[in-house]
């Protein structure tokens, strides 16, 4: 069972709950998402059909509600129309902005009437993504997906993501702002390797990374392993090395958190370990602070 929503009986059985992977249960393959309810004894009662089952011989069409006796017995039956499928039948969601929504649990909305998050009742093509039905959404409020999880590996921007849980986020224009890259990639000069989370900027310029491979970003050499962040025009913003390292002159052991100004000049840094700084003696977990032009401020 997913554990965003479960429900148990006093005795510690399930009472109710919503699938958070493809499961079979009592023998019944049901798909992610799937809503199942059971009687205190463990039996199967009730659950809302994704797609398209067969259950005891009976061939059951998607978005339908089945029903069990105590011991396990089928008790609906199979509408043979369209027309027979009545509100019993109908899977408990409604749409809402062209959207399937299940309406447990409910639909949230800004206060501009537009949705802000709810839970998918089907697998959705949204923004020419295709999402994972049963798992939740969240929007921004122009309307654009803010976060989902992908119904499968899908190439954006040229890039291909990961179907991984709640892991691809999209900035206000559309663009990805996260995700894990499904197969490795060059972003902005930046090779990384499958399984990394990238963000991106709006621009769908590279933003943020720990490196998977040595790398050398405007003439700083970095190992695999630092953390690297770049401005959106490309610049270095902000670096935590995996290994000690030589920016400007300046000896900085691994581990210490250095931040640039959109100029290139140092910020602030917060020392990994001991360092001399511009002729001063620092030691690790010291913070140190620079003006625009670079100059040591902290004494």
């Amino acid at each position: 069972m997913g554990n965003r929503w479960i429900d148990f009986y006093k005795n510690g059985k399930v009472h109710q709950g919503m699938l958070g992977a493809d499961t079979t249960v009592q023998g019944i393959k049901f798909k992610a998402g799937t809503e199942l309810f059971f009687y205190e004894n463990g039996q199967l009662k009730k659950a809302f059909l994704l797609d398209q089952t067969i259950i005891q011989g009976k061939m059951f069409p998607a978005e339908t509600r089945v029903e069990f006796d105590k011991r396990g017995k089928l008790l609906t039956n199979p509408p043979k129309e369209a027309s027979d499928v009545t509100d019993d039948f109908i899977l408990p969601y409604k749409t809402i902005q062209g959207i399937k929504f299940w309406t447990s649990p409910p639909v949230h909305y800004f206060k501009n009437g537009k949705v802000d998050m709810g839970m998918l009742a089907a697998d959705t093509v949204i923004q020419e993504i295709k999402f994972k039905g049963g798992l939740p959404v969240m929007f921004h409020e122009n309307g654009k997906v803010k976060i989902g999880s992908l119904a499968a590996d899908t190439k954006i921007q040229g890039i291909k993501f990961q179907a991984m849980r709640g892991h691809l986020q999209l900035h206000e224009n559309g663009k990805v702002a996260q995700g894990v890259l499904a197969a490795d990639a060059a972003i902005s000069g930046i090779k990384l390797k499958a399984g990394s989370v990238v963000q991106l900027h709006k621009n769908g310029r590279f933003a943020a990374a720990d490196l998977t491979d040595d790398t050398t970003v405007q003439g700083t050499k970095l190992k695999a392993g630092s953390f690297l962040l770049l401005y959106e025009n490309g610049k270095i913003e902000g670096l935590i090395p995996a290994a000690e390292i030589v920016i400007q002159g300046t000896t900085f052991p691994a581990g210490s958190k250095i931040k640039f100004r959109k100029n290139g000049n140092f910020e602030k840094v917060l020392l990994g370990g001991n360092a001399v700084i511009q002729g001063r003696a620092f030691f690790a977990g010291s913070e140190v602070q620079f003006d625009d032009k670079g100059k040591r401020l902290t004494y």
